[in-house]
């Protein structure tokens, strides 16, 4: 039965979950400042950056946790491991301890969103669960329009550190909130299990779900095969650096909260299978459209808006999916989907300078079309349990 402070347990894991993203997303356009901060170059910075993401690999074998000791356990265990991240840098700010940061911030993410997704489909049926969900991932947004720019006038006036010190302390009041709202609901499980793998073993006999995590690896890749080369593109294309990449960046964020806000509003009536397909099939449309209405920024800037929003409408609609292929592994899944998710953000990230280099932007929309496409033939093939 679902507890009476569901709603506001809800509007505590969005406030979460955008404090973390901030931290996540904040990386990117103050590179510089904490590269600086620091004393490490760009390459170093870089690394550190790409090693992240290296974390969510862990984040599955951890997130068994959460099918095992309760929702709750996982959800603190990220947020423990969130907040000692930030917290190592204020007490020394180092390179070191920013790669590390970055490292657990990525696994305490990925532990804590995998129970929150888990506990979100203990409490709500499949049929009314996508609203929940969508709600949850405007976070996504939320960071990178509110969050940022908040980080940004920390920065400005207390120093590169600031942001880490505000995070920290966010970290804690989130590790309290969540004990104290949280109720502790035993899961189901079998006499005598341990943390022995037995989940991964469903999920590697589970076609359904492996090819929903290939689906979350391919929308990632075409997503990301684009997002690291945007940016040159409009600079070379526009000569505009500044202005054209800042208006982007605002467009982007914007595209990704009404992808997130159609999802909530239509993807329970009118089923997640095909609004994932209907994001998906947009996605693919939109990758001629550069060729019709790219010569300018104002078109540059329509494309992209369609761009992020079918990407974000595919990608919300997918994870109530996922939430029902296995239920009785659900945390473990949803941590390994966004383990798949990372590793495609990794690829992406990888491809996208290489294609832009041997064959121009043509080669990024191309790439992203082309796995886009073979999402869609394989999504028929991502079903809820029976």
């Amino acid at each position: 039965m679902r507890p009476r402070s569901f709603n506001l347990q809800i509007t505590i894991f969005l406030l979460i979950r955008t404090a973390i993203n901030t931290c996540i997303r904040m990386v990117g356009p103050f590179l510089l400042v904490f590269a600086r901060g620091i004393g490490a170059d760009m390459t170093s910075m870089a690394t550190a950056v790409s090693a992240s993401m290296a974390a969510s690999a862990v984040g599955p074998f951890l997130a068994e946790i959460a099918d095992r000791k309760g929702r709750k356990a996982g959800m603190l265990l990220g947020l423990v491991i969130f907040t000692l991240g930030v917290g190592l840098v204020i007490v020394w700010p180092a390179y070191a301890a920013f790669l590390l940061a970055l490292l657990l911030a990525s696994l305490g993410n990925n532990l804590f969103l995998a129970a929150v997704q888990a506990y979100v489909g203990d409490q709500i049926p499949y049929e009314k669960r996508g609203v929940t969900l969508s709600i949850l991932e405007i976070s996504w947004a939320g960071a990178f329009i509110a969050g940022v720019p908040l980080v940004g006038f920390l920065i400005a006036r207390a120093g590169w550190e600031s942001p880490f010190i505000s995070l920290f302390i966010l970290g804690v009041l989130s590790i309290i909130g969540v004990f104290l709202l949280v109720p502790d609901v035993p899961v189901e499980k079998n006499a005598g299990e341990s943390l022995n793998g037995l989940r991964f073993k469903l999920i590697l006999n589970t076609p359904a779900a492996l090819f929903g995590l290939a689906l979350g690896f391919l929308v990632i890749t075409g997503n990301n095969v684009i997002s690291m080369i945007f940016g040159v593109w409009m600079e070379e294309a526009y000569g505009l650096k500044i202005a054209a990449i800042g208006a982007a960046a605002t467009v982007i964020g914007f595209a990704e909260l009404a992808g997130e806000g159609t999802v909530g509003l239509v993807v329970d009536r009118f089923g997640k299978g095909r609004t994932i397909a209907v994001g998906l099939i947009i996605n693919i449309l939109s990758a001629i459209l550069p060729f019709f209405i790219g010569g300018s920024v104002a078109g540059a800037l329509v494309w992209l808006f369609i761009f992020y929003f079918s990407f974000e409408v595919t990608l919300v609609a997918a994870i109530p999916l996922m939430t029902e292929i296995l239920p009785q592994a659900r945390a473990t899944l949803m941590a390994v989907f966004l383990a798949a998710s990372s590793l495609g953000m990794a690829t992406g990230e990888f491809l996208g300078p290489r294609l832009y280099t041997a064959g121009g932007f043509t080669a990024n929309v191309v790439a992203a079309m082309l796995v886009n496409l073979l999402g869609l033939i394989i999504l028929p093939k991502v079903r809820r349990s029976k």
